[in-house]
Formats: structure tokens, sequence, C-alpha cells
């Protein structure tokens, strides 16, 4: 897509004491910014300096292209710079592949005058006097100073170099060669920056031209630690066995018994946490009304999520005024987790009723009254009780008029506390009733 825009970030990419990062992929030309800085700075390179003649070659190397320099005059050159002059710590890094040795090899300088104290840092290989051995330079002007390793530097081979200094006075710098300190120096001045350009694979005016490759060159204003170098090496070396992906491990479910709250005659309400660490999980309550005995399980829910989830389950049709035992359990596919036991005590029934007081039916007149005589034989009996009657338990087999040797047919009624007996026909005369 020609018209999307550039989706690169080089300022949160490379952090803010990286001052220049260079993957030297490019094939250069000498017409200037022809090696790109990755970082924010855009501290990029010019081939050859601008000569033609003089720019390096691309060429495979140790991540992805490099910088072949043959030796003679070729030079990567990147002009002076604010973020460039290092007056404080520092760190230069970069692999390297040294094609002859004997000779002084530069790898990195900023300074044009062939002095150490007119450099602001130089990071080089030396000659065969020196021991072919890594060698880094500070200087401030007046003063240089240069730090040299222990092991010697072969051909043939990528290697990762790297210089550090605290830019503090007195201070040790270090040199690292494969991820592991290879020296140490002492540090007696606080180097100064100046207005020279930075160069790759030349040193000072014209001298000790670097012939092999250059690849990957980083420069921080940070004493990087050994730690962050180690870690650098091993990624860059070997990116393939720098880490591994092991198959995930499933973790049984996390679970935490609470108490019971909403806890009635016969029902209650079981609480607890369950943690799934995002595998799906299925929890629920065991219960049983003898500690340890589990007799029962709740209904069940699912959970998955890696984090703390509450749990809160019903049950029901349990006994009244009876300890019962719970606990909470969650499974997955690593296996079953139970939590501690807790209890509850259902609460006590209500008692039943109090039945209503009894009270004792009289009656309290007749009509005719008892013993009356000369009753007419049309008469009707009534009698009124000591409380309201119900008509329906009132017929003629609980209210019954009887005489002359037998029941008398009739009909009963009731209005309130009176019963009245309608008898179907005349009474007989002179009978008692």
């Amino acid at each position: 897509n020609g018209s999307a825009t550039s989706q690169q970030d080089a300022t949160n990419v490379w952090d803010s004491n990286y001052k220049g990062v260079w993957h030297l992929q490019q094939n250069g030309d000498s017409a200037g910014n022809d090696y790109l800085d990755s970082t924010s700075n855009a501290n990029h390179g010019q081939g050859g300096g601008g000569t033609a003649a003089n720019v390096p070659t691309l060429a495979t190397a140790k991540i992805s292209g490099g910088q072949d320099f043959d030796g003679t005059n070729d030079i990567l050159q990147i002009a002076d710079a604010a973020s460039l002059d290092i007056t404080g710590a520092g760190t230069i890094e970069a692999w390297i592949r040294r094609d002859v040795s004997g000779a002084w090899h530069s790898i990195v300088a900023k300074g044009n005058t062939s002095t150490d104290a007119a450099h602001n840092y130089t990071f080089e290989i030396e000659d065969t006097a020196g021991g072919n051995q890594l060698s880094g330079g500070l200087g401030n002007g007046t003063t240089g100073e240069l730090y040299g390793a222990a092991t010697a530097i072969g051909t043939g081979a990528f290697r990762h170099v790297v210089f550090t200094w605290p830019g503090t006075n007195p201070s040790t710098t270090r040199l690292y060669l494969n991820g592991a300190q290879d020296a140490t120096g002492s540090e007696t001045l606080v180097p100064a920056g100046n207005a020279s350009p930075l160069f790759f694979g030349r040193w000072g005016a014209g001298a000790d031209f670097f012939n092999g490759v250059i690849d990957e060159v980083r420069i921080s204003t940070v004493e990087r630690a050994s730690g962050w170098i180690t870690t650098e090496y091993n990624n860059q070396n070997s990116p393939s066995t720098f880490y591994s992906v092991g198959t995930a491990t499933v973790q049984q479910p996390t679970v935490t018994t609470g108490s019971a709250t909403n806890v009635t005659t016969s029902s209650a309400t079981l609480n607890g946490t369950v943690n799934a660490h995002g595998t799906s999980t299925t929890a629920l309550f065991q219960f049983g009304t003898n500690s340890g005995i589990y007799t029962g399980t709740s209904s069940t829910t699912s959970i998955s999520t890696d984090g703390t989830t509450t749990v809160s389950i019903g049950i029901s049709s349990l006994s009244a005024s009876t300890t019962h035992f719970y606990r909470i359990a969650a499974n997955n596919s690593a296996g079953t987790s139970t939590g501690s036991e807790a209890s509850f005590t259902t609460t006590t029934s209500a008692p039943p009723p109090e039945p209503p007081p009894r009270v004792t039916l009289t009656i309290n007149s007749t009509s005719p009254t008892n013993g009356a005589a000369g009753v007419a034989v049309n008469t009707s009996v009534s009698a009124t009780f000591s409380m309201l009657m119900n008509g329906s338990t009132l017929n003629t087999s609980t209210f019954k008029l009887s005489g002359g040797g037998g029941d008398v047919s009739g009909v009963v009624t009731t209005n309130a506390a009176t019963a009245t007996f309608t008898p179907s026909a005349n009474l007989d005369y002179n009978t008692t009733y």
C-alpha cells in the first residue's frame, strides 16, 4: 500500500539512552544518509565520507547484512551531533569479523585528529604488539586513556564486542567479549565531546582502517550492566535458542470455604471462593449431617476466569435444629480441589398454635319454659344458647322434641344463638314434651 504511513516507532523501540543504532543493512552510495540510524536521533551515516571509492560493501553478517571494510580506505562517516558527544557514562557495542590480524583496526572513533586525547571515545583492536586484543579509549581534549583487554581477537568468526565506562573519575571501565567480561580498566578522566564526525572503520585523521565486517553498532549514554550485555549477546547470537515455550500447564482450582448465610429451619446459602486459573472449572458444595461425611451436593456453577470468584449456592430440604457440615469443591482438567470444612445449624421449627380455650355450652332460656302447662298444640319450641350457633350442626338429630312415646317430626332453624324446632303437625293434647 503505497499510501500507507510508516508504522515504525523509533522513539519507543529504543530507550532514550540510545544515541545511535545502526543495523548497517543498506547498500551505501556516498550520497549521504545511506546508512540509517534506527533511533529517533536520526544520526544517519554517509558511506566513504562522501567518496564513492571509499564506501564499504554490503555483506552477509551476524544479524542479516553488515558492512565489509577493505582495511585501506573504506569508512562510514556520521556528522557531529550533540547526541553523539558523550560527557559521562557510555556503552559501545558491535558485532565484528576481523579478516586479518597484526594491525590496529578501528571499529568506532569520534575524533579526526591522530591523538588519543582528541577523541571523545574510541573502540579498536590492537596490533600484534598489543596482543590483538580489544582496546577502549576516552579523551577530554587534553588527556587520553586506553584500556586494554585480555583475550586476543582472532580472524574469520563474528564476535560480539562491548566497551563500557562510568564517565567519572576515578571509576572502572569494562571490555566484554561474546557476552562475558574480558577486562577492566582504570578511568581517571571525564570524557569531553568534540566537533569531529563519528567514524566506523577509521581512527584519527586517517589511520587504523578496519579490515573485515562490522555489524549492528549501538552507542548509548549509559553504562550497560553485565546482565544486559550477556542477554543481548545470547539473544543476538542464537535467537532460536534464546528462549523456549513449553507446554501450557493447567493448574487445579484454588478454593476457600466461606460462611453460610440465610439459614432457616430447612434451607441455607453456602458461600466460598474459587480461582479457576483461566481453565473451565465446575464448582459446587458437598454437605451432610456428620463431619467428614457428605451425602448431599448442591447445584453446580461454571467458572473460567483467572482470579478469585465468589460462589453462593442455596440448599434446601434440610432438617430443623440440626448441625450440617459442608465444604466447597471445584474440578477442572487438572483435578479436584476441596476447601476446609465448615458448619451451620438450622433453626428450630415454630411450635404449633395454642388450641382455642374450651368453652362450656349452656342454654340460657327456652320457649315454652321448662314445666310450662297449657301450651297450645300448634306451638314451636326454641332454645337460646350461651353463644352463637352454627346452623349446619343443628338438625332433628341434634335438636329434638320428644313426647308421647317418640320423637316429633319437624324442622330445625337457627337464628344467631337461638334454635327453633317447628313440628310438622299439631302436638297431642294433654301430653308432656
